[in-house]
Formats: structure tokens, sequence, C-alpha cells
């Protein structure tokens, strides 16, 4: 469907352009088949749960002048459990409180006792609590969380937030919530193809954020890549690297990682990559682009000697997308429907703009804006670069990346960016939690990047942490 469009591009000029519809996708669940409607849909039961026979609950230095009603919160994670389709069975740990100071101590006696997931309510009166939670329990034990804060359970938690705990922690634990429907699958993205999506992100620390308070604050750069045909698990590979540095420094030795992690789950390396990246500097484009693309090349060629009857000299289809956030130019249906959005008159998920939306994007050729998210103000669009494509075809290019915005295993609507992307930006963010307090001088990384250390007994069950 094609449709006219009034977009504001500056205080004083208005402008036409012409946009057509992109259906949603059939998202297929455990309860059956499901079309979104604006973005969002109801979930009933998930897909594929996970075994959750040992879990354990967790209160952290609780308020003394009132107490939220702990046991009502856990016959609802229990209850809501069962009526998702995941079964919460043995409650082995219940602790009312713990000491911050104690928390090590008490997670690793959870570990030791074979608890899979365990809830912690996080201090009112500690700010930085969540950070030394996950660094103790990703980095040091190796036990999944799901936290909760302490407002919420005073407040009252009810259904809705329930189920967004249980879809996290199932998320987490590498279980499924939904999938696209064979039907709605893009020939490109079929099973026959062997396809893996990618996702990088950098992103700069503060002083606040970090205890290095230099001119030069180092950055967090992550890659996320699925490793199953439904697009829906992940690995994770997070790096520390100069702030003035653009590109993924460890590009390389990153997707060796990834690719050696496809090949044990796949039993074949890909034979398409769809990377998704987010945009960078002006003056950093076409530095970050054949460098990134460059390190994907060789360490296809490193990872392939591992394969029998796969030479080094073998190269994937690659499919190279460049990710603009979205931009603050605003678009309004000129034959707006009050069916689609009776408050702000907005555009809803599924449109499409095929040619410039800003004139400071000349020197560039913009393939397509698109509107992906139901927000609840202005919905804006994100513009999507192609830099190299040899992998999808064109007809198809907006239809894998729209796509893959429903398949975010946290929430039961569609994201503003394709979920690879999406996720390397929540890794990007449990980066930052994971090295706060770090006293890292920046001149250390002029030598070269550093690893960010997560303990191997929690990526054998829960790679997908970061959620």
């Amino acid at each position: 469907m094609m449709s006219n469009f009034n977009g504001n591009q500056s205080e004083d000029q208005t402008s036409e352009s012409k946009a057509r519809t992109l259906h949603e996708p059939l998202l297929q669940t455990d309860g059956g088949v499901t079309r979104p409607w604006c973005g969002s849909w109801e979930l009933g039961k998930l897909l594929q749960p996970a075994e959750v026979l040992r879990w354990g609950f967790v209160v952290i230095e609780p308020s003394l002048n009132i107490r939220a009603d702990y046991a009502r919160i856990l016959s609802m994670i229990q209850n809501t459990g069962h009526l998702m389709g995941m079964p919460m069975e043995e409650l082995v740990v219940k602790q009312a409180h713990v000491f911050m100071k104690d928390l090590k101590k008490f997670m690793t006696e959870c570990k030791q006792g074979n608890v899979r997931l365990l809830f912690v309510v996080l201090p009112q009166s500690e700010k930085d609590s969540y950070h030394e939670v996950k660094q103790i329990a990703e980095q040091t034990v190796g036990i999944v969380t799901q936290c909760i804060r302490e407002e919420t359970a005073l407040k009252g938690i009810n259904t809705a937030i329930v189920k967004s705990l249980l879809m996290k922690a199932n998320a987490k634990l590498m279980g499924v919530n939904h999938a696209l429907h064979p039907a709605s699958m893009p020939t490109c993205l079929q099973q026959s193809e062997r396809v893996m999506v990618v996702g990088g992100h950098v992103i700069r620390q503060t002083p606040q954020q970090s205890s290095v308070y230099h001119s030069k604050v180092p950055a967090i750069a992550a890659i996320t890549a699925s490793i199953d045909s439904q697009y829906t698990k992940y690995n994770v590979e997070i790096s520390i690297q100069e702030a003035k540095k653009e590109q993924i420094v460890d590009m390389e030795n990153m997707m060796v990682e990834h690719l050696t992690v496809y090949l044990q789950h796949n039993d074949a390396l890909p034979t398409t990559i769809i990377y998704f990246r987010n945009c960078m500097t002006n003056t950093q484009y076409n530095e970050v682009e054949s460098y990134e693309l460059g390190k994907f090349l060789t360490a296809y060629a490193r990872v392939s000697q591992l394969q029998p009857g796969c030479s080094a000299a073998t190269s994937p289809k690659i499919l190279f997308l460049l990710v603009e956030s979205p931009r603050n130019a605003r678009f309004n249906p000129l034959d707006w429907d009050r069916s689609w959005d009776n408050l702000n008159r907005n555009l809803c998920p599924g449109y499409v703009i095929t040619h410039h939306v800003d004139p400071t994007d000349c020197d560039r050729q913009i393939q397509f804006s698109m509107v992906s998210y139901n927000g609840t103000a202005k919905r804006r669009l994100s513009s999507y670069y192609v830099y190299y494509n040899n992998a999808v075809p064109k007809a198809e290019l907006e239809k894998v990346t729209y796509y893959l915005c429903f398949l975010c295993g946290s929430t039961p609507r569609s994201v503003s960016c394709p979920t690879p992307l999406y996720y390397a930006r929540l890794a990007c963010r449990r980066g930052l939690s994971l090295t706060y307090g770090w006293s890292c001088c920046p001149t250390r990384l002029e030598f070269g990047p550093l690893r960010l250390y997560i303990n191997k007994s929690l990526l054998e069950y829960g790679r997908m942490f970061f959620i």
C-alpha cells in the first residue's frame, strides 16, 4: 500500500514523502499462532519454556519501617509460571534478609545447591547494588539472576509485572518465548540457508559510570550473534576499548568466538551473515565499515580451518547494515485513520520510507527508514544504510529487518531496531554494570582491548544473562 506523508524537516518547511506498509509477521507461541496489532500482542504460553527445577528468592537489606508482601509475590510467580507453561517447581532458597557484604557467600551456597535462577530484591538504600549483584552473580559465582526493585515490590506487583519478569528469566535460561511462524519466515532466513544474524554496538562510559576520571574514559563494545535457526538464542562477547575508537577493535577475536559457538551448536558454519551495526560519527564511517568487514572475513577463514571439508578460502555471504537511531524529523499520515492511533496521529509500526528524509543525508544514500515499534509519544524512524550486500535480495531487505524487530525475548512487542542490535545495546549496558568501579587506566587500552570475563558455568545454561 502506498501512502502519502507530511514530514516536518524544519520549523518553516514541510514536505511530502511516499511510503508503504509492511504487514506484521505471524508469531508462534505454545498457544498457537498470533498476529501482532500495532506492534504488540498478548503472550499466553511460552513456546519453549526453560526447565526451572530449583530456584530461589532473596531480599537484600529490606527497609525496616515497611515490608512488602513477599509471600504473595512468591505465590504469583509460581501461579503465573504454571499459566505460562513455565513450572516453577521447587523453591529451594527463600531468604528475607541478606546483607550486601554476605551476598557472595549466599550466592555460592545457592550455586552449590544447583539453583539455576535467583530472584533478587534490590534495596532502596543502595543505589549501586544492581552493579554489585550482577558482578557477583555473573563473573564470580555463575548464576542467573532476575532483579526486582524494592520500590516495585512495595507498590504491589501485578500479573503483568510477573509475566515480564518470567519472560526475561525464560530468555536468560535459553528458553524461547515466541518465534516467527514458518509462514512468515523470509526466504533468506529459512533453515536451509544457515544464517547467523549479528548485532554490534559501542557505548562510551561517563565519569559517573566509571571510577576512571580521565579525559579518555574507556568504551564498551559488544557483539551478539544468533546460534539457532529461529533467531531467538544468542551468544554475546563484550570488550573494553579506547574511547576514541569507533570500530570494534577486537572484532576478529570476538567473531572467532561467535563462529566457534555457532559451529558447536549447528555442526556447520553459517553460509550467510547479516550484520546490524549502530551508526557512528560521520568522520569514521569508511574506516569502521572497511575494518569490521575485513575482520569478519578473517575470522571466518580462521574458524573454517576447524571444519572438515571447508577451506580457509571459503567466504560467507554478508549483509552489512548500518542503523541510525530514530531521527527528529516528524511524520504524520495525510490519510490518517483513527483506527491506527486515536491519540497522537502517529505512524504505526511497519511504515517504510525509501528515500531521504533529511537534507543532511545527501552525502550517503539511505536505503530506507522505518518505524518498527509502538511508542507512547512520537514514533520516529530509524534509518538503514546498506554498506555491503551479497546475501539478501533487495525485495526482502526491508522485510527481514522489520521482522527481526519482533523477536526480542524480553517483551511482547516489537522493539526499535532488529533484535541482534537491540541485544548488543543491552549487552553494552551490562558491560557498564560489570565494569562499575573498575580502575583500569586508559593508557593500558592503547596496547589492546580487554575482554570482559563471564563465568563459564553460567554460559553452559544462561548465555543470554544480559537481557
